[in-house]
């Protein structure tokens, strides 16, 4: 089996990535290889990488209880692999509340700051 040494190695395949039902992907996705499917949690994720679907960031636990038809990358890949989504629910009658709206904004803007 070839080892990947280079994030470019793993452009020339299918890379599956998670992100919201509701959001454009955005710079948390790491939307790094130009053939990208999404799916909204990480166990689709593992289902379609388990299956030969393509390649993906995924959280250790659940990898840790995966047949062996995952390929780990190594190390220096994990610090492009962190990435969180974020749903804000709310109900509709406080959509347009001002205190609302103001509380959604401050969380926007710290993750921003923190991305």
């Amino acid at each position: 089996a070839q080892r990947i040494t280079h994030i470019d190695q793993l452009k020339q395949y299918r890379q599956l990535v998670i992100r919201s039902k509701s959001a454009e992907p955005g710079s948390l996705n790491q939307a790094l290889s130009p053939d990208i499917w999404y799916a909204d949690n990480y166990y689709i994720l593992l289902e379609l990488a388990n299956k030969g679907f393509g390649w993906c960031f995924l959280p250790e636990h659940l990898v840790a209880d995966s047949p062996n038809t995952l390929k780990k990358v190594g190390d220096d890949f994990t610090k492009l692999a962190w990435q969180v989504n974020v749903d804000l629910i709310q109900h509709q009658k406080w959509h347009s509340d001002p205190l609302h709206q103001q509380a959604k904004a401050e969380l926007i803007t710290l993750f921003e700051q923190n991305s």
